[in-house]
């Protein structure tokens, strides 16, 4: 889903764990995974307004600006360059 190729894969810093291979796989603990199964509707439930998917989550929800905020400061005063993570979504980049 998030990498298009195993050697994107194989170059990417991403350990993978239990939590990263939620958020990578959006098979975890989110309303639009378990609403395929009936176990939970698909709406966000830390902001109400959208379907709660992993890039939902990193990217949209309001409910975690202040988080989205701190990650950008401290990747300025690290000097590192997020705007093309942001602009493709690609997930494995931004949680390396």
């Amino acid at each position: 889903m998030f990498f298009p190729t195993i050697q994107s894969r194989l170059k990417s810093k991403l350990q993978p764990n239990f939590v990263v291979t939620q958020f990578v796989s959006n098979h975890g603990k989110f309303g639009e995974y378990l609403s395929r199964f009936g176990q939970n509707n698909s709406s966000c439930s830390f902001c109400l307004s959208s379907m709660q998917a992993s890039l939902h989550l990193l990217l949209e929800c309001p409910a975690f600006n202040l988080e989205r905020s701190r990650f950008m400061i401290n990747a300025k005063f690290n000097n590192v360059d997020v705007s093309a993570w942001l602009q493709d979504e690609s997930l494995p980049s931004l949680i390396m």
